[in-house]
């Protein structure tokens, strides 16, 4: 009898011995998951990005064609009393741009900056020789000259946004002006002057001849608006030679016809895992939704999005595959990295032969929000929802959404009516400005032309067409 008990007694110590034990574990084990997640976040944790800190470093990977994803809409060229132009055209776009990029990158910085007046904008404008140039939307100058950056290999610090950029004249080097000049206007009228010293960096009139040569049939005589219609300080670009411009086809809703496993291999490329899925479900609409822990995918009829839950997102280095440093370099690159990511799956998902143009860059100093513009050639395609928009926060994706769209080229050309002839024909009721080509969305025709569209001056919400 006093062995039984004495053998209770000891079985008792030994499972009170094991609760102990087991719970000293679960309390042990709570501490280190506890401790690894703070280190983890930690080590993770980013400065969060205005445009205020732009950081290009030499041994930085950029996704191939980057630098197309900034070009302008039209580029003019003045050599004494030859005046002559280009818009679309993305391959003579590209070289002749490129042609540029050393001297943007090493003059449109902060402190060659200095605010503007109408008359010296006007004086470039009136003056001997020059290169005009329009972008596609206005853009901060720290963007405009990171991109400069890249295509001329240099390795620059943007510290300071000091003007917005939509219009820019550059002075060639050995005109009557010494040293570098870049002047810039944005969408409002506001005019910056950089200045910058002689240097090894310029632009010379040997080679704006040579571009006007090589291109001689792509280069066609413009004038500015102010010659033919409005105020001295109106520099619109107006053709005054017709121009020939190619003819595209357009599908829409491209995303509707993906089923099945294809559509969990456009989730992987956002992060979400399809084979640990919490949650899916179909909307009245057919719109599909998608959640994991790190956010919802979401399968529309015509687009894919993804949207991070409050503790998900995608890390930027899983994306484009390095985390040294996270800057708008970065942020663009992984944009781009996951649109073509997109367009390996099914090139008709992300614009077939149409490209994608940068037309926003947002910041609050913690979110940064992209906005990306399908074009055919350079021109671009209106009256959809942006290509690509994509939102990023400390350094992970939050949001992204690609509108699918295939674009064809239908191998026949057009000749727009002239671009004079719209002016004049709007002139006599409205004053219409920042006039250029565009492809109306059209989902119907077999064969799309360009066009041209304006807006009436003083009235963003109105806008004209004609081809």
């Amino acid at each position: 009898m006093k062995k039984r008990t004495l053998q209770k007694r000891i079985d008792a110590i030994v499972f009170i011995l094991v609760a102990v034990l087991f719970a000293a574990l679960i309390v042990i084990t709570g501490l280190l998951v506890l401790l690894f997640n703070r280190n983890t976040s930690q080590g993770n944790k980013n400065i969060p990005f205005d445009l205020d800190s732009i950081t290009l470093n030499s041994g930085d990977v950029i996704p191939a064609d980057f630098e197309n994803l900034l070009l302008p809409e039209f580029i003019g060229i003045k050599l004494g009393e030859e005046q002559r132009g280009v818009s679309g055209s993305v391959d003579v776009m590209t070289d002749a741009y490129s042609t540029f990029a050393p001297v943007i990158s090493s003059t449109m910085r902060a402190e060659f900056c200095s605010r503007g007046t109408e008359a010296t904008w006007s004086s470039i404008a009136n003056g001997k020789d020059f290169v005009y140039v329009r972008f596609h939307s206005q853009l901060p100058d720290a963007v405009v000259a990171m991109f400069a950056d890249i295509s001329a290999g240099e390795a620059e610090n943007r510290s300071l946004v000091s003007a917005y950029v939509y219009e820019m004249f550059i002075v060639p080097e050995n005109s009557e002006d010494n040293g570098e000049t870049i002047a810039v206007k944005s969408i409002f009228g506001d005019v910056f002057i950089y200045k910058k010293p002689h240097s090894d960096d310029y632009v010379s009139t040997a080679q704006l001849s040579k571009l006007l040569h090589t291109y001689s049939t792509q280069f066609k005589k413009f004038e500015f608006a102010k010659n033919l219609l409005y105020g001295d300080s109106s520099t619109d670009p107006v053709f005054v030679e017709s121009i020939s411009i190619k003819n595209i086809f357009m599908t829409n809703n491209v995303a509707s016809m993906t089923y099945g496993n294809t559509v969990k291999t456009v989730m992987r490329v956002f992060g979400v895992n399809p084979d640990k899925l919490l949650n899916t479900h179909t909307g009245e609409d057919g719109t599909a939704s998608y959640t994991d822990r790190s956010g919802v995918f979401y399968h529309y009829e015509s687009a894919f999005e993804y949207k991070a839950t409050e503790d998900g997102g995608v890390d930027i280095s899983e994306i484009i595959g390095y985390s040294d440093k996270t800057g708008l370099v970065e942020y663009i690159s992984a944009a781009k990295t996951l649109f073509d990511e997109v367009g390996k799956i099914n090139a008709n998902y992300t614009g077939a032969e149409a490209d994608i143009i940068l037309t926003s860059v947002k910041s609050d100093g913690e979110t940064v929000d992209l906005v990306f513009t399908y074009a055919y050639d350079n021109i671009r395609i209106v009256e959809i929802e942006p290509a690509f928009t994509a939102t990023f926060k400390d350094g992970k994706l939050m949001g992204a959404r690609v509108y699918t769209l295939a674009v064809r080229n239908v191998s026949t050309r057009s000749i727009p009516r002239s671009e004079w002839w719209f002016y004049d024909y709007l002139g006599n009721e409205h004053e219409v400005v920042n006039v250029g080509l565009v492809y109306r969305s059209d989902f119907i025709s077999e064969k799309v032309s360009a066009e041209w569209s304006g807006t009436v001056n003083n009235s963003a919400s109105s806008h004209y067409r004609y081809r």
